[in-house]
Parts: C-alpha cells; structure tokens; sequence
C-alpha cells in the first residue's frame, strides 16, 4: 500500500506541479493567488484519501461531494496534462523547425498564455462530455459472427458491462438502471 501511495503521489503530484506553473507562467498570479491554488492543489490531491476517510467515518454526504469536486478535477487535471504536452510538443517542433530552416516561425507557436488556455478549454469541454456520458447508459449492440459455435446453438445473445464503477458515486440507483438495461435486451 505504501509503495501505491508513493506512486500515486508522485505521478498526481507531478501532474498539479505542471499545471500549477503552467498557470503561472501564463496568467502571471502575484504570490498571494499562487499560495491559494498550491494550497487548493496540495488539499484536492488527497480526496480520494479524504473521500474514504469521511465515507468509513459516516460521513457520505460530505465524502459524496469531496468524490464529486475531486474525481472531476482529477479527469480535468488529467485531460489538461495530456493535450498540454501536445500542444508543448507541437510549440517545440515549430521552433525547432524555425531554427532548422532559418525562418522566423514565431506566428506558427502559439503564446504561453494561449498553450494554456486551449489546453483548459479543451479539458473542459471532454470533462463535461466525459460526465454526459457516464450519467447516460446506452446499449449498444454488435453481430459477431463465428464458426467456433456450430449453427445449430442459433442464435446467442451475450451482454456485457463495463465501466460501471460502483461504489459511493454511483450506487443502488445505477445498478438498477443497468439490470433493467441488462433484462431489456433478454440475454442468452
């Protein structure tokens, strides 16, 4: 467990550095504002730890807001790490490019101010669409043919459910949404 932990502090603590002076480097925050996001940033990294701690305690209201600020934030964290490095990367082909061929190709990188700010708006936008998604459950279906079942079984329907994540977020309700969906389709 502890080994996990140093991991996962690492890896997520890495991710809140980098986007902290990403932030600084683009909005240019005074000390005051940049103490306040490092002690958000430092508070929201130990969520999940502070999520179990209030649902053992008997605290699930509060433990269910704590997952909702910090599972969000985490996915928007995460969405604005990755295409940030993209667009990172994308900044420093163009001045590489530029010094390769001898061009001035300043116009093709964009600000910091702007590799920050595509980045956050990007981020999100997929979180949003990442939370349509997960409070919309669809069925979807799909045909596989096989010669592995002889013709003769007929025709066999199989369901299959992922990414359900039960647990405090997503409890009772969500899993009877997903055994009528499951009935609906009358499974083999």
């Amino acid at each position: 467990m502890i080994l996990f932990l140093l991991i996962y502090f690492t890896f997520y603590g890495s991710m809140h550095a980098y986007a902290f002076f990403k932030a600084r480097a683009a909005l240019q925050f005074g000390r005051s504002a940049g103490e306040l996001i490092a002690v958000f940033m430092s508070i929201i990294m130990f969520a999940p730890i502070i999520i179990r701690a209030l649902e053992y305690s008997g605290y699930e209201t509060i433990a269910l807001f704590v997952a909702y600020a910090g599972y969000i934030w985490m996915g928007a964290l995460s969405m604005f790490v990755l295409i940030s490095v993209i667009v990172g990367v994308y900044r420093l082909i163009a001045f590489a490019a530029g010094n390769f061929i001898r061009k001035d190709t300043s116009a093709l990188i964009p600000s910091s101010f702007s590799a920050f700010v595509l980045p956050v708006f990007l981020a999100v936008m997929l979180t949003e669409y990442g939370i349509y998604e997960a409070l919309n459950i669809k069925t979807e279906y799909v045909t596989i043919n096989t010669e592995k079942i002889p013709s003769s079984a007929g025709r066999i329907r199989i369901v299959q459910v992922s990414d359900v994540h039960l647990g405090l977020m997503a409890g009772k309700y969500k899993l009877e949404n997903i055994i009528k969906s499951v009935k609906a389709v009358n499974p083999d």
